[in-house]
C-alpha cells in the first residue's frame, strides 16, 4: 500500500476531495481527517470513502467510535474497470448546509450519486475543522501510485456548470432556468475563445454558401447517385454490429471539422484528453447531445445529462468539463455540425462495447474544398 498524503487549511464554504486513476483502476481508501496524528483519540473526527470493485463504504470515526454512513453495491457507485480509461471519484464536504456528498465523473451536482446529511453535535463541532486528507491505495504494483491523482479545491460541489455559449452576458435579473446554463463568450477560457472565433470565423467567411450546401448536402445524402449517399452506404456496410452509426467528416482546418449526421444515428461515447479544449456549432436542424461520467461497456449506462441543441446552438468543453459525450440525431432529416479542438486525444469505446481503445489524430473523408465541388456537382445547378 502506498499513501499520498496532502493537506489544507480548510476556510471557507467546504471542500471536494478528488481521485483521478487513469489506465488502471485500483481499490483505495479516502480519508479526511482535523488531526495530522492519527495516534490521538480525544477530539479525532474521520470521514473516510473505501471503494473496491464490490462495495462502497462511506464511515465516520468520532473519538474511536466508528459509524457507517453509506454502504452501496450499486454498479455505478463501486470502482470502475473497463480498461483502460480515466475514471474520477469525488467527495464534498459542504460546511455551511452540513452536507456529504459523493459523485463519479466531473465535480457537478448533476454527477452526484448520493448524499448524508451530517446532524448530531459531533458533525456539528468537527466537520468544519477537517483539514487534512489522505488516500491509500490496496494495490501491491508501486506503478499504481503514478496512475493515480489525489486533489483538494476548496469548495464543494454546488450547482451545475454551463453548457451552451452566448454572445452576450446575461443580466442577473433577467436569468432564468433556461439560460443559466449558457456562458458568456468573453467568460469562457482563452482557447475556447480562440475555437469559438475560428468556428464563426468559417461561417462568417462561407455566409453566403452555408444555405447552398445544406441544401446540396441533403440532396446528395437522398439521391442514391450521390457522393454523401454512396459513402453512407459504404460505411454503414464496413460497421461490424447493425447499428445506426454511420456519419462523414469533413476537413475543414487542422483540428476543425464539419460532421454530417443522418437520421436516427448516434455516435460512440468520446472521452477527450484531460487538457483538451473544443467548441461544437449545430449548424442544421437539432442535435441531442448526451454527457457521461466515463466510458463504460455496459450498453444500458444513461447520461448525467441530455441536451436537445438547436441550430445555431453551440456548446463548449474545457479540462474537466463537458469532455465526455455523444451526438444523436433524434429527428428524420440530416443534422449537421461543426467541432473544433486544440488537441486531438481522445479515447472511445468500441462497436462491440468490450474495448476502451485510443486515438491521436481524427480520421476524415474528404477536405472541404474539394467536398464543396463534389456537392455541387451533385445538385447539378439546381441550389
Amino acid at each position: 500500500m502506498h499513501p499520498i498524503t496532502t493537506a489544507t487549511r480548510t476556510k471557507g464554504r467546504g471542500i471536494t476531495l478528488e481521485i483521478v486513476q487513469v489506465l488502471q483502476s485500483v481499490p483505495f481508501h479516502l480519508l479526511l481527517t482535523n488531526e495530522r496524528m492519527f495516534g490521538h483519540k480525544k477530539n479525532q473526527y474521520w470521514l473516510m470513502l473505501s471503494i473496491d470493485d464490490e462495495k462502497l463504504t462511506l464511515q465516520k470515526l468520532v473519538n474511536g467510535r466508528q459509524t457507517v454512513l453509506k454502504e452501496s453495491t450499486v454498479r455505478d457507485h463501486i470502482l470502475q474497470l473497463v480498461q483502460p480509461s480515466r475514471y474520477k471519484y469525488w467527495l464534498s464536504i459542504d460546511f455551511k448546509n452540513f452536507l456529504v456528498k459523493y459523485g463519479q465523473g466531473e465535480m457537478r451536482n448533476e454527477c452526484t450519486l448520493f448524499s448524508v446529511h451530517m446532524t448530531d453535535n459531533d458533525d456539528k463541532k468537527y466537520l468544519t475543522k477537517l483539514k487534512s486528507s489522505y488516500s491509500k491505495l490496496f494495490d501491491k504494483d508501486e506503478s499504481s501510485e503514478e496512475v493515480n491523482c489525489h486533489q483538494i479545491y476548496k469548495r464543494p460541489v454546488e450547482g451545475n456548470p454551463p453548457i451552451l455559449v452566448v454572445a452576450e452576458i446575461i443580466p442577473e435579473q433577467q436569468a432564468t432556468d433556461s439560460n443559466t446554463s449558457m456562458i458568456a463568450i468573453e467568460d469562457l477560457d482563452k482557447p475556447n475563445q480562440r475555437l469559438y472565433k475560428t468556428v464563426m470565423g468559417f461561417k462568417r467567411s462561407n455566409s453566403e454558401h452555408l444555405n447552398f450546401t445544406i441544401a446540396a448536402i441533403e440532396s446528395s445524402c437522398r439521391e442514391p447517385s450521390g457522393w454523401c449517399y454512396t459513402t453512407l452506404r459504404r460505411k454503414a456496410n464496413a460497421l461490424t454490429r447493425g447499428i445506426n452509426s454511420t456519419s462523414i467528416r469533413i476537413r475543414i482546418g487542422n483540428m476543425t471539422f464539419l460532421e454530417i449526421w443522418p437520421p436516427n444515428h448516434e455516435s460512440t461515447v468520446i472521452q477527450h484528453s484531460l487538457s483538451t479544449h473544443g467548441i461544437i456549432d449545430i449548424l442544421s436542424n437539432q442535435v441531442m447531445i448526451e454527457f457521461h461520467p466515463y466510458i463504460s461497456a455496459n450498453s444500458q449506462q444513461k447520461p448525467f445529462l441530455a441536451r436537445l441543441c438547436e441550430e445555431n446552438d453551440v456548446i463548449y468543453f474545457k479540462p474537466g468539463l463537458n469532455q465526455i459525450y455523444r451526438f444523436f440525431n433524434p429527428q428524420n432529416k440530416l443534422a449537421i455540425i461543426i467541432q473544433a479542438f486544440d488537441r486531438i486525444a481522445f479515447e472511445y469505446i468500441d462497436s462491440d462495447r468490450k474495448q476502451i481503445k485510443q486515438q491521436s489524430e481524427v480520421s476524415t473523408d474528404i477536405e472541404y474544398e474539394k467536398f464543396k465541388k463534389l456537392i455541387k456537382k451533385d445538385c447539378k445547378g439546381r441550389y
